[in-house]
């Protein structure tokens, strides 16, 4: 990785990390550990960057900071963009060098990775896929969008590692390297706050597979075999119940992978979806080397991850589940079709322009008759609502009323599911910090 960083900065005066959050601070200590007299500008619309202690001494850093952070791209400079940092690229100097954590990081590790992304499962597909290598005795090491940034795991990485790599349209965007296995498990409208397009978000997605070779391989849903064009690997595909995929679900207790039948061993991933991802892990596992058998039963011993359908408590008859990483209206209705016995939901929050008809004409058409709804978001779905709706749609300010109000018209039995098909950020840091005031609110429950 050194020798590839060193053959980037050649010639170089100049390095911009563009975006000083989780990556960027990943970057910057990296570089500076081992190129010490590098100039480097941090650029960042946070003014209190220039402020932390672990930049104070370092004086060959700099700050490009406020409204106008991204100026400074008018400078020739080899540019690092931080995910999620939305370049304004007529500013960028024609002879800089755009490129990121990710795109080195896969440029350098191609043939050892397994990378993992889709509008959504992708962290628990990822988790899992390294659950079960480690349980197939490989080394390997989970990184990326689950929150670890890849420059941070070097030491843990050897020629013998195999790599799971979990990653956002963010962070595929603009790179011009693909995982040697890549699994492309969905695509659904998201981010369209950032994304000029739907359009714009599949082709980061696409980016995934888009510069493997003919050595490489393509994991993907049978729903997506006509949009996965271009590229160059071998296409291996997954579905409920068709027979010309590679893998097939079949009924709910067995699964054929490349002609063989498996039985499924006790699961704790609920729905259909989650299911399919369990396929998508095993054929990435089995493409790393492991061969099936080996390691089924370990599917048995892996929980799932916070705020992803987790059962939360039971409380005077009611059972509460917290699905807040749901921001789509497609992951809300995949937590109701996995838990079926859904007497109440809490949806909305921050309003993106999301698409909601198909979700409240779900709702209509399902034996849910309470719905609370949140946020600005919230609002847009309740106008959807129609008299074919059987149960009355509630607003409510807070999550804490929200869960109150669920509370009180949940029938005994029956399931409380927060699932808001909405972002969090008009209320919450982000979807974590809404679980877990959502799991706080409900264990207070007496």
């Amino acid at each position: 990785m050194i020798n590839l960083l060193k053959e980037l900065l050649l010639g170089q005066d100049l390095v911009i990390i563009l975006g000083f959050g989780r990556e960027g601070k990943s970057t910057y200590r990296l570089l500076r550990k081992y190129f010490p007299e590098i100039s480097i500008m941090i650029s960042d619309v946070n003014l209190a960057v220039n402020q932390l202690e672990e930049t104070a001494a370092d004086i060959h850093l700099k700050f490009s900071t406020g409204v106008d952070y991204q100026h400074i791209l008018g400078s020739k400079a080899v540019v690092f963009k931080s995910p999620g940092v939305k370049i304004d690229a007529n500013l960028l100097h024609p002879q800089s060098i755009l490129t990121s954590q990710t795109n080195v990081f896969i440029q350098r590790y191609h043939q050892q990775l397994i990378g993992v992304s889709g509008t959504k499962g992708k962290s628990t597909t990822s988790s899992l896929i390294f659950h079960l290598l480690k349980a197939g005795g490989l080394d390997a090491v989970l990184l990326g969008n689950i929150g670890i940034p890849a420059f941070d795991k070097l030491e843990a990485v050897s020629d013998k590692t195999t790599i799971v790599f979990e990653l956002s349209a963010h962070q595929l965007q603009h790179v011009k390297h693909s995982p040697h296995i890549a699994v492309l498990l969905n695509i659904f409208p998201e981010h369209l706050d950032y994304f000029t397009s739907l359009e714009a978000y599949r082709d980061a997605k696409l980016n995934l597979y888009a510069f493997q070779s003919t050595e490489d391989v393509l994991i993907v849903p049978e729903s997506l075999l006509d949009q996965v064009k271009g590229g160059r690997g071998e296409v291996l595909s997954f579905s409920q119940n068709s027979d010309s995929t590679t893998a097939k679900l079949g009924d709910q207790k067995k699964f054929t992978i490349a002609g063989k039948q498996f039985i499924f061993p006790e699961i704790h991933l609920k729905g259909i979806h989650n299911k399919l991802n369990i396929l998508a892990a095993l054929m990435a596992v089995q493409q790393a080397g492991i061969e099936i058998p080996e390691i089924l039963q370990s599917v048995s011993t892996f929980r799932g991850l916070p705020h992803r359908l987790e059962y939360v408590t039971e409380k005077n008859g009611v059972t509460y589940y917290n699905d807040s990483i749901s921001t789509i209206p497609a992951s809300a209705m995949a937590a109701i079709e996995a838990l079926q016995d859904v007497g109440s939901l809490i949806l909305g929050g921050f309003d993106r322009g999301i698409d909601y008809q198909e979700l409240v004409t779900y709702i209509e058409k399902s034996e849910i008759k309470c719905v609370v709804l949140l946020g600005e978001a919230g609002k847009r779905m309740l106008s959807l609502f129609t008299s074919d709706f059987n149960g009355q749609p509630l607003i409510a300010d807070t999550l804490g009323q929200a869960v109150e109000l669920a509370t009180n018209h949940t029938p005994k039995g029956k399931i409380c599911l927060l699932s808001p098909a909405a972002a969090s950020y008009d209320q919450f840091h982000n979807f974590e910090h809404r679980g877990d005031t959502f799991k706080e609110i409900v264990l207070k429950i007496t």
